[in-house]
């Protein structure tokens, strides 16, 4: 009883952030569906809103008393073997969520497809979208809320899973969003770290990105017999490598996150630099 009245408390705790990164995200939304943005703006505006809906809750959570703090995450250390099984899983898991994503969008009649990336923002997208999303998406939804949520029956790692899947930008990405969040869930549970999940998720988006840079898209899109064959091999592939890493077990060595934290006067100019620069990368995009 004790046990369940303290998750529940934890669940309390975590309902603002919660709901505030919910409402955040349709906010934006309906903003992307009534302006109907540039690609440009649309990915800048995807920035500011893990900024604000994912990082900001996260941070604010975190700090509480009696979080724990970045200590109370799932920090083990990841061996090499755990983190390129990790990217290969993350990679390959493009072909089932493009698959996912057009059954969606075929039963829903919804389309509303994310635009493609554009040049001037590549640093932008590369620094902004692949590096600091997939870390401030494992914090929060993979950390801190399935963290507070685990005394909760079957609900800690449904319920962020649901609210990253609601993050998306178009209705058809819903089942393939949802997927991904409980295959990252997984992946942190079986590795015992969030930094398998955020290379996992950054090797995913960046196999989005540069097949879009690359105009590879048509080899993965549209119903025709190459295209879907292609994915479902692909699929099959990310399946072998997802039960390769759910055979990997945890280091059980957990690192100093709040070593990790401590920067030193260069690294903070170092970090200040590459915002700025990802920032200008973002409004260039814009101008374009």
């Amino acid at each position: 009883m004790a046990i369940r009245k303290r998750g529940r408390r934890a669940a309390e705790r975590c309902l603002p952030q919660l709901l505030f990164s919910l409402l955040g995200w349709v906010l934006l939304g309906l903003i992307r569906r009534a302006a109907a943005p540039s690609p440009g703006l649309w990915f800048l505006l995807e920035g500011l809103g893990t900024a604000a809906f994912v990082a900001l809750p996260a941070w604010a959570g975190l700090s509480l008393p009696g979080s724990g703090g970045m200590a109370a995450l799932p920090l083990c250390r990841a061996s090499a073997g755990q983190l390129f099984a990790a990217v290969i899983c993350g990679a390959l898991f493009a072909a089932p969520a493009s698959l996912l994503r057009e059954m969606a969008a075929v039963y829903t009649g919804s389309g509303g497809a994310v635009p493609q990336p554009v040049d001037g923002s590549f640093v932008f997208l590369l620094t902004g979208c692949v590096l600091a999303v997939p870390l401030c998406h494992a914090v929060f939804y993979r950390g801190y809320l399935e963290r507070s949520l685990r005394g909760l029956p079957r609900g800690g790692r449904l319920i962020p899973a649901l609210l990253f899947a609601l993050s998306g930008a178009c209705p058809a990405d819903f089942l393939s969003r949802l997927c991904l969040g409980l295959v990252l869930s997984e992946i942190t549970v079986r590795h015992g770290t969030l930094l398998s999940s955020a290379a996992a998720h950054a090797s995913f988006l960046c196999a989005w990105l540069f097949t879009g840079m690359l105009g590879l898209q048509g080899f993965f899109t549209g119903t025709g017999f190459f295209a879907v064959s292609l994915r479902v091999l692909l699929a099959l592939a990310w399946y072998y490598s997802f039960k390769k890493v759910c055979g990997q077990k945890a280091s059980g060595e957990t690192i100093d996150a709040a070593g990790l934290l401590r920067l030193t006067k260069r690294d903070r100019l170092i970090l200040a630099a590459a915002a700025l620069l990802t920032l200008a990368s973002g409004v260039w995009g814009v101008l374009q």
